[in-house]
């Protein structure tokens, strides 16, 4: 006999799946935070202007960020989480950027029972995000840049997607060594969940993303006694308070620059990392990161690892 899960039951797998990646907005690793660079001070981004993930920070960094680069990592979480990403960002002509991201999240191996409570097998939740960045100088050294996001999921046999529209700015105080950075996301975006394909009488249910706001900014100063850089973001979403994020960047050896030490607060929780610089082959840079992470709800610490290869200019 074949065995169907009530609507009760999948009300509550729904719960679990956004416990896990959140505390019950859609797609919560939207603003959870990329890359072990990222992660590692704070998860600051909303200026970093020469990082690999502008397009998830804030579209406005790609412009007039140098050489061509791509990259890769994954994050390592605890309840059968699974977060990884890949990201392609480049200059083009009159120093205009364009930056191309994907992440992947999802959730296995959730138990999955009847009304009675019984086991009847497993499900998982995929969830994808998109994000195109294209951004470009404005007037003296203010830049603006433009990104289309796309995102979906997949939970049982219900999907949904759907896409929407960021946009971002910063400015460029090269006289203080400075970045401010300020971006948008989330315009438009909205889940519509159709659960005919579940069950019988199913019916449509439309989720509204909140709209992420960010700003920050970023001080470098690489004639330090150690070269040393300062981030620091504020963001909000919708249905949250304000967040904060803080992080301080060196290198810990002055004539070793391909190695750098990272450490950071995210409200409260502390990240530290480091980061390792080199050239091998055609790539002008080869740079491996990583990142350890205090998670809220004292679940266990979380770590990532990336991979990035800068191409000559």
């Amino acid at each position: 006999m074949e065995l169907t899960v009530s609507k009760a039951n999948l009300l509550s797998i729904l719960f679990l799946v956004n416990i896990v990646f959140g505390t019950g907005e859609p797609a919560k690793f939207l603003w959870m935070g990329t890359s072990a660079e990222h992660l590692a001070i704070g998860n600051t981004g909303a200026a970093y202007h020469t990082s690999l993930y502008a397009a998830y920070y804030n579209p406005a960094l790609v412009s007039s960020r140098g050489a061509t680069s791509i990259g890769f990592g994954n994050q390592f979480l605890s309840l059968g989480r699974i977060l990884y990403y890949a990201s392609l960002s480049s200059e083009i002509s009159g120093g205009a950027g364009i930056a191309l991201t994907w992440i992947h999240s999802s959730v296995d191996d959730v138990e999955q029972r009847d009304i009675d409570g019984h086991l009847i097998g497993t499900i998982g939740n995929n969830q994808d995000a998109i994000y195109f960045a294209f951004g470009g100088e404005i007037h003296r050294g203010l830049h603006g840049g433009l990104g289309v996001q796309y995102v979906q999921s997949n939970l049982v046999n219900i999907d949904a997607y759907s896409a929407g529209l960021a946009f971002g700015f910063f400015y460029d105080l090269k006289k203080y060594r400075s970045i401010f950075g300020f971006s948008v996301h989330n315009i438009s975006l909205k889940y519509s969940w159709n659960s005919s394909n579940y069950y019988g009488n199913g019916n449509v249910s439309n989720e509204d993303f909140p709209i992420l706001i960010r700003g920050g900014l970023r001080y470098e100063n690489p004639e330090f006694v150690l070269p040393i850089a300062f981030s620091a973001d504020i963001w909000k979403y919708e249905t949250s308070d304000i967040n904060y994020g803080l992080g301080i960047e060196f290198v810990p050896i002055k004539n070793l620059n391909g190695l750098g030490l990272r450490f950071g607060l995210k409200d409260g929780l502390f990240s530290a990392g480091f980061g390792f610089k080199t050239r091998i082959t055609f790539f002008q840079n080869i740079d491996i990161s990583y990142a350890i992470v205090e998670e809220p709800y004292k679940l266990p610490w979380k770590h990532a690892l990336d991979l990035k290869f800068e191409l000559p200019k």
